[in-house]
């Protein structure tokens, strides 16, 4: 019997990206340094874990070339990539069939009936105003889970604030992302590094400048410690903007919507982390110099070569 227990006091949000400055386009799914994607990873998963429940994770999610319904729910813990969660329908909702890997190391295939994808909607959270919320979820009717990206929470217990737990992790986590965003937004050593590669642009127009911060957190199960990380990607481009296979003759555009943009990138990259233990006490937990890079976005109808959609696994409804 699937069961899901401790919803009530669940407050589960995150900014997962903070935008200091807007920067449309393709290259947003782009990792640290521009070049290529994040690459996902995984751990096995025991059949109790604790972990971070993550809500708005879609920025986090797209940087591996992952997409999926953008109010879904998701896991972090050990710094592995986010999971996406199946939890136990409830009255009024259609369940579905899933068949997910279980055991650490994915020895057999287990069909589990009447879930649905963890969303904000089918979690029925209160108003979405905190940030993270510590859970303790048992995986896949706790035989746990091999190294992929889903997995069936048959129970959740909300851990913020109890006597094991008094982190807050909401208000943690977001005081983090404030001292992320005080340290690296204003570095002079990201801003020289930036003058430095701007260079591979036209000196005329240095280029449109963007600044994005991106937040990953995840829970540290063997030091029982959370860990902020967040990442700066700023950048100048020269664009152009177009859309791709409609013809030259048929092209329109306006300031509001002058179609996808193309052109040369360069730009920097470093991060910053922090962790709190299990009281709360924020530390910080080390950083990375700028990096730069210097990319190339093809025109609209191009294709990166290493594009990689991701989703949450094939599903079925019950009959």
């Amino acid at each position: 019997m699937l069961e899901l227990k401790g919803l009530a006091p669940l407050a589960a949000a995150i900014v997962a990206l903070s935008t200091i400055s807007a920067a449309g386009g393709a290259e947003q799914s782009l990792g640290p340094g521009g070049a290529s994607p994040m690459e996902p990873h995984f751990t096995p998963l025991p059949g109790v874990a604790v972990g971070v429940l993550v809500r708005d994770a879609e920025p986090v999610l797209r940087a591996e070339r992952r997409f999926g319904p953008g109010n879904a729910m998701v896991f972090g813990r050990d710094g592995a990539s986010y999971r996406w969660i199946y939890v136990p329908a409830r009255a009024g909702e259609v369940g579905e069939s899933v068949y997910v890997l279980v055991g650490q190391s994915g020895e057999r295939t287990q069909r589990f009936t009447g879930v649905i994808l963890a969303t904000t909607s089918t979690l029925r959270a209160p108003p979405m105003q905190d940030g993270f919320a510590l859970v303790e979820v048992e995986v896949n009717g706790g035989l746990g889970s091999p190294s992929v990206e889903s997995f069936v929470a048959t129970r959740l217990r909300v851990l913020d604030r109890t006597p094991e737990y008094p982190l807050d992790t909401a208000r943690t986590a977001e005081a983090a992302i404030v001292r992320c965003r005080d340290a690296l937004a204003n570095n002079d050593a990201i801003e020289t590094a930036l003058e430095s590669v701007a260079g591979a642009i036209s000196p005329a127009t240095k280029g449109m400048r963007e600044e994005v911060l991106t937040t990953r957190v995840t829970w540290l199960s063997n030091e029982e410690r959370l860990r902020i990380e967040c990442l700066i990607r700023v950048s100048r481009g020269e664009y152009r903007y177009g859309r791709g296979v409609v013809r030259q003759d048929q092209q329109t555009g306006s300031e509001q919507d002058p179609g996808i943009r193309y052109g040369r990138q360069v730009g920097v990259t470093a991060t910053l982390a922090f962790e709190a233990n299990k009281a709360g006490r924020l530390e910080p937990a080390g950083e990375t110099p700028p990096e730069p890079f210097v990319m190339e976005i093809p025109p609209p109808g191009g294709t990166l070569e290493h594009e990689r959609p991701s989703s949450p696994p094939s599903r079925s409804t019950d009959e």
